[in-house]
């Protein structure tokens, strides 16, 4: 009987040993793992920011501006005096997303809105006739008309513009809007 109760604790310390060793054994791997996976992004991360420092110097990629007063746009919705303006941002290196903002512009009493109309063809030719004769700069191809908010309408394209720096605003109230088609 002794034999039995000796068997009966040396089956129970294998099994506490062999359930502690194999606690180990799980976290060890799930720690490894964890930590592979951290060591895996932290690489990636340093190779990309390498990656970008020599895609920068092989295309001369111009920093970002610190100040905006202009943007053109596709109107997305309006609303009374307000419009939503969806801008899109140009990539400034093959490698680089297009960047898309919306912008609320509030138009004010103080808002100029105008409309760009090409001129036609003959008014051009005599325009660009007569600067030649005067050696003064060539004419513009077309002319602003004054226009009301109501001929602002979705999908339009429009040039806001503003003495105020509107790089870090939501709500923009322009100086003029310009309705380009």
């Amino acid at each position: 009987m002794e034999n039995k109760s000796i068997v009966f604790y040396i089956v129970i310390a294998v099994l506490i040993i062999g359930s502690f060793l194999l606690g180990m054994l799980v976290g060890n791997a799930n720690g490894m793992k964890d930590g592979l996976a951290k060591g895996y992004t932290k690489g990636a991360q340093e190779k990309e920011a390498e990656w970008v420092k020599k895609v920068q110097e092989v295309y001369n990629v111009a920093p970002e501006p610190s100040e905006i007063f202009s943007y053109t746009g596709i109107v997305d919705s309006v609303s009374g005096d307000t419009f939503k303006l969806k801008i899109t941002i140009s990539r400034r290196h093959p490698f680089e997303n297009e960047t898309v903002i919306i912008k609320t512009v509030k138009t004010s009493a103080n808002t100029r809105i105008l409309q760009q109309i090409q001129k036609d063809q003959k008014q051009i030719d005599e325009e660009l006739e007569t600067s030649r004769k005067t050696k003064t700069p060539a004419p513009m191809p077309f002319y602003n008309k004054v226009i009301t908010m109501s001929e602002i309408k979705a999908n339009a394209m429009v040039t806001v513009t503003s003495n105020q720096n509107m790089k870090n605003v939501n709500e923009i109230t322009p100086d003029t809007v310009l309705l380009i088609k």
